[in-house]
């Protein structure tokens, strides 16, 4: 079973370009780019819009079996002040190892980076049947 979902991993970012969600910089992106960049290069990731939650302004994304879903959270301009991406812990590993690669690691499970001046803040969240990953500008 392990294997299968390695392999799954592995079509995810292969069916990716070869890019890592990590490697591309959403914090500040409008909606429509937004859009335009997970289509072009995330082909995995669908946009899901079978629920409406009034309370926030987000783009809501998961890949073909669910197994990770990103949220893109919106101002009200429309542009990007959050990304939450949540998946199951068959991908911890793989994850972990980008975060390691693509950030600076402040502690167990937390890492930083800066971008425009600004320092976003990178978080992995342990929770009982996923985890989560928050990244969001330092405030």
């Amino acid at each position: 079973m392990k294997v299968v979902l390695i392999f799954l991993w592995v079509l995810f970012a292969a069916d990716s370009g070869n890019k890592s969600m990590f490697s591309e910089q959403f914090i500040g992106q409008s909606k429509s780019s937004i859009s335009e960049t997970v289509s072009k290069n995330f082909k995995s990731l669908k946009l899901n819009t079978g629920f409406i939650n009034n309370t926030y302004n987000y783009l809501k994304y998961e890949d073909k079996i669910s197994e990770i879903t990103v949220l893109f959270f919106l101002n009200e301009q429309d542009s990007c002040e959050m990304v939450r991406i949540m998946a199951d812990y068959s991908n911890l590993n793989d994850i972990r190892t980008e975060l390691n690669t693509n950030y600076s690691k402040l502690s167990v499970n937390t890492w930083k980076y800066t971008y425009n001046s600004n320092e976003v803040l990178v978080t992995l969240e342990e929770g009982d049947w996923y985890f989560t990953v928050t990244i969001k500008e330092k405030k």
